[in-house]
């Protein structure tokens, strides 16, 4: 991903696999973020879980949002 970082012309990067569903204006959010602190120099975020029926997504729910704060 190095080389990809180096030939970017963009001063923010996103990198999301493509698996991992995020809302329209989730990398807003987290520029928002690094924008209102500067003591943030790296933000991580746990991956959005969405919304589905069935037991296996309520356990995706809860293992994945758990630290959520």
């Amino acid at each position: 991903m190095f080389p990809g970082y180096v030939a970017s012309k963009y001063s923010h990067l996103l990198i999301s696999d493509q698996g991992i569903y995020m809302r329209q204006n989730a990398l807003t959010d987290m520029v928002l973020c690094m924008l209102e602190r500067t003591d943030i120099a790296l933000v991580t975020q746990t991956p959005f879980c969405k919304d589905r029926n069935g037991i296996w997504a309520a356990l995706e729910q809860v293992v994945f949002t758990k630290t959520c704060f």
